[in-house]
Order: C-alpha cells, then structure tokens, then sequence
C-alpha cells in the first residue's frame, strides 16, 4: 500500500487550503491559555492496492477480506443479543446463511436492475461474474427484508420487526467494512472539493474529492454502537431500533449522495439519484416505526 501526504501551497496559489485555528487551552492554576497555531492543511493522495497480498499468482484483495469481515461482525453482534435474550441460536445460524446468500444475490441483482440494466441487459453473461465488482446494497437490502421477514414470521414465530430491532447494530457495523473496502478499491468517490481532509484518488484522476467512503463507515460506526447499547433500554418498544437502524443508514445515504460523484442519475435534469429515490422510502418506513403508536409486543419463542 502507498500512502503519502501531498504537499500544497496556500489556497490563492493552487488549489490547497490553509486554515487558522483558535484553540482553547486547558485551564492551569486558575489561568485560562488561548493558544493560536496557524497550519497548512494537506490533501490526502491516496492510491492503495487493491489486493492485500499475492500469492501463487493470485491477488487477495481487500475489499474480499472486508467483505468477509462484515458478515462475521454481523453475525457476532447478533450472535451477542440472541444469548442474552435466550433465544434459540440454531435459528440465528440458519437465518444468516439464507441472509448471507440472499445478500449477494440481492446485491448483483441491485446493480443489474437499478444501476446498469442497459449494459447487463446486452451483456447477459457478465451478470454472474461477480468478482468483477458490481454489488448494490439495496438490491441486499430488499431480499434481505424479504427474507426475514419469512423467516421471522414463519419459522421463529415472532414480528418481523423484532427481529429488525436484534440484527440492525451489526448490520450497520458490517457495513462500514463493506464502505472500507470501497475505499481500498478507490471507489464510489465524492465530488471534487477544496476541503482540508480531502482525498486525491490516484486511480481517479488528480482531483482532490470527498472521502464519502470515509464518511459512510464513520456513520454506520456510530449508528451500530448507539443501536447496541440502545438494545437493553428500547427493546420493549417493539420496532423502534429497527426503524432507528432504517432511517439512520439511509437517511446518511440518502445525504451523502449530495457528495457523491453523481453516476446513477435517474435521468437527466433529474434532482435525485438512484440511490436517494431507494433510500427514501426506507428512511420514512424507519420513521413510520420510530413514531408509531402502538408497537407490536414481541412473543415468547
């Protein structure tokens, strides 16, 4: 991996960023210190290789081990919730197989119906080969709603929505590996920017962009820390944490497309993204959970 600082003059010369800062200094024996340093803030070149390792010839790439990290973080949080609620682990393993393959197929179907049907549609045998990248999430998220909502409902004998409030702190957990491995691949970039932490994308070109790659994994960080330890406070309230974890990661999606280099445009002149018109009505269904009523009361399995 390289990884360097790229230097800049101030932001008149040449594009870079120079930015004062007044600090608060901690209070010593009873004196306040209001300290004054003065940067030159640096873009970030970043230009990664994709594969973590080599060997017999083959690359191992990172996005592959990140990928694989997300599953078992799901898994384990979830894992985590179902001992301390007592609740039958043979469910969970058989669940998270059906959800684990129903993801990547989701996902691939994600990416061939919402994001390049014309390409896939004429290319037909391109639609398996999913080592080539190409994975959308909401493609997983709806098969994955459908699935447990099956399993939920047929098999465990309890409303789907519980089940949401259990496995939503890992999921968002998970995904922001999956955001890590984007980054690794130098991929789904912002737009260009002027902003000191931004990345220059060797792989890309030479601009200066949004790390949104960075901004989405921090997000889903903080949603499936706060979602866990919400867990033991909220899970009377049937359904709220699954409505938090709904509108928490694709409210984020949803405004992050604003810095997203925009190339899933519906159609042209259009103000909205593919990807914000299918987190719309999963953020509001989020919301619909949240503020609703009367929850429905979880059953005995």
């Amino acid at each position: 991996m390289r990884f360097r600082i790229k230097n800049s003059r101030p932001f008149q010369q040449d594009g870079g960023f120079s930015a004062k800062f007044y600090v608060l200094c901690v209070r010593l024996k009873k004196k306040s210190y209001l300290c004054y340093m003065e940067m030159i803030l640096n873009y970030i070149t970043w230009d990664a290789d994709f594969a973590a390792f080599h060997f017999a010839g083959k690359d191992f790439r990172w996005y592959s081990f990140l990928f694989v990290a997300a599953i078992w973080i799901a898994y384990g949080v979830a894992y985590l919730i179902f001992k301390k609620e007592k609740i039958d682990i043979g469910h969970l393993q058989t669940l998270w197989l059906y959800c684990l393959v129903g993801a990547i197929v989701g996902a691939r179907l994600g990416e061939v119906l919402f994001y390049e049907p014309e390409y896939y549609f004429s290319h037909p045998s391109e639609i398996p080969k999913i080592w080539k990248g190409g994975l959308a999430s909401h493609g997983a998220t709806f098969v994955l709603i459908a699935i447990m909502w099956t399993y939920s409902v047929r098999v465990m004998k309890m409303p789907f929505v519980a089940l949401g409030d259990i496995i939503g702190s890992g999921i968002s957990l998970g995904a922001s590996c999956v955001r890590f491995g984007n980054l690794m691949n130098s991929e789904i970039v912002g737009r260009v920017t002027d902003v000191p932490w931004a990345f220059i994308f060797r792989r890309v070109d030479d601009q200066p962009r949004h790390p949104i790659q960075l901004y989405e994994a921090f997000a889903y960080i903080i949603l499936g820390i706060a979602l866990y330890i919400l867990y033991p406070r909220m899970k009377h309230k049937t359904g709220f944490l699954g409505g938090m974890f709904l509108t928490g990661m694709f409210g984020t999606r949803f405004l992050l497309e604003f810095f997203k280099q925009n190339n899933s445009a519906v159609t042209e002149g259009f103000p909205l993204t593919m990807g914000q018109l299918l987190s719309l009505p999963l953020a509001l269904a989020g919301i619909y959970l949240m503020l609703r009523k009367t929850p429905v009361k979880p059953q005995t399995i």
